[in-house]
């Protein structure tokens, strides 16, 4: 008798062998694969997670740099604020002259620091789009591990779920039984 996709046959010494759809020879290689895809990937993250800290660390720096210019430009318009109100008919000389005074010294450091915060909002934007950039990065790559852990789950539940021989030899049974221990041991960090 012969055996096609687990059907039953007899060998010439009479043992009876269930052939199974499974190779354990390729499964072992495709486990094998994937593990050293997962070890390659989980190192990749790794990376890229350490590579992300200085950017927040830069995005982070841009920030406070913003906000305190954000704060210079308020306080200005607040002090522009009050020399215009120093300046109206019926103030007194006095406030009138040190408005007028300062009028010129205030609107300069106004346009100074609006400068300032467009050039560092630029600088803010380019920060945010680097590192949103490094986060798709770091999303990919997580999604790419997650795929293998998953293939690799699903070709250690296939071995699992494949019925054993019913009667083989014992020399057949002993390679079939180390073949589904290799693949356990190799998928034993892997998600099922």
């Amino acid at each position: 008798m012969s055996l096609v996709n687990g059907v039953i046959c007899t060998s010439s010494d009479g043992s009876i062998v269930i052939e199974t759809a499974i190779d354990s020879k390729q499964v072992q290689k495709d486990l094998n694969r994937l593990r050293k895809q997962i070890q390659t990937l989980e190192s990749q993250l790794n990376s890229q997670k350490a590579g992300r800290i200085p950017l927040e660390k830069s995005m982070d720096a841009v920030n406070a740099k913003l906000e305190e210019a954000k704060s210079s430009v308020a306080y200005l318009k607040d002090e522009q604020y009050f020399i215009n109100e120093a300046m109206k008919p019926g103030s007194s000389v006095e406030d009138y002259m040190a408005a007028y005074n300062n009028k010129p010294e205030v609107e300069r450091n106004l346009k100074e620091q609006e400068a300032r915060v467009a050039s560092i909002q630029k600088e803010w934007d380019k920060a945010n789009r680097e590192l949103s950039q490094y986060d798709s990065k770091i999303a990919e790559t997580n999604r790419k591990l997650e795929t293998a852990k998953m293939q690799a789950g699903g070709i250690y539940k296939q071995m699992a779920s494949a019925s054993a021989p019913i009667v083989t030899t014992e020399k057949s049974s002993s390679k079939m039984a180390a073949a589904m221990d290799r693949a356990k041991e190799s998928t034993s960090n892997f998600a099922t």
